[in-house]
C-alpha cells in the first residue's frame, strides 16, 4: 500500500495517521529494524530509553505543547491526550516544519504533525475523552476537525454492510437485528460484504 498511499498524499488528499499511521510516515524506524518508512517527513522513529527511570512503553495521559496551528488541536489547549507507544518520531530541525505539538516523556517526543492536508497525531484520538480524563471529549474533537474542517468535507461511513437482495441489486442494512447470510433460490448462502467507504 505504500505508493497508493504516497500517491494519495501527493495529490493532497486529506490525510490522518493514527499512533503508527504517524510513525510510518518519517524516513525509517528502529522497531524491529530498522525499517524503511513512507520517507515523506525526514527523521527516525526510535524507542524510549527506560534506563532513565521511565516505564517503556509510554502508557496514560499526557499534555501536549502546541508549536503551530494544526486546525485540529485547536480545541485541545491543556488537556491530556492518551499515548500507548513504546517508540516515537524524535524531533529535529529537518523535520521541526512539520512538527505541530510535542510531549515530553523523559524527552521530547513529536505529539502531532501537519503539512497541508497530511496530519498524524501520535496519541489515541478514540482513547483520550470521556470521564476518565475530563468533561470535554478530546478525541472526538480531534476526529470531529478533521472530518469537518472548514476548507474541505470529507465525510467518512464507519462501517457500511453490504449486501444484495433478492433482484441481485447492492443494498445498505444496519443494525444488529438483521440476518448476515442470504438464501438464493439454489439455497446457496451469499456472504455480506463490509467495507470502510471514505467519500470527499
Amino acid at each position: 500500500m505504500d505508493e497508493a498511499l504516497c500517491t494519495y498524499i501527493r495529490n493532497d488528499r486529506p490525510f490522518l495517521g493514527i499512533c503508527l499511521g504517524l510513525q510510518l510516515l518519517f524516513e525509517y524506524s528502529e522497531e524491529n529494524g530498522p525499517v524503511k518508512g513512507l520517507g515523506l517527513i525526514p527523521g527516525v522513529v526510535g524507542r524510549f530509553n527506560s534506563s532513565n527511570g521511565f516505564r517503556v512503553p509510554h502508557i496514560g495521559s499526557n499534555v501536549l505543547q502546541i508549536a503551530k496551528d494544526s486546525e485540529i488541536l485547536d480545541e485541545i489547549g491543556d488537556h491530556h491526550v492518551h499515548f500507548v507507544h513504546s517508540y516515537r518520531a524524535i524531533p529535529s530541525d529537518d523535520n521541526k516544519e512539520w512538527v505541530s505539538s510535542t510531549c515530553n516523556y523523559g524527552y521530547d517526543f513529536i505529539a502531532s504533525i501537519r503539512t497541508g492536508n497530511v496530519l498524524g497525531v501520535q496519541f489515541h484520538p478514540e482513547k483520550s475523552g470521556g470521564k476518565i480524563f475530563c468533561a470535554f471529549n478530546v478525541g472526538l474533537s480531534v476526529l470531529r476537525r478533521f472530518l469537518h474542517p472548514s476548507s474541505r468535507g470529507t465525510k467518512v461511513i464507519a462501517c457500511l454492510d453490504v449486501r444484495t437482495n433478492d433482484k441481485g441489486d447492492l443494498v445498505v442494512t444496519k443494525g444488529d437485528q438483521y440476518d448476515v447470510r442470504e438464501q438464493t433460490k439454489e439455497n446457496e448462502v451469499r456472504p455480506r460484504r463490509s467495507f470502510i467507504a471514505i467519500i470527499s
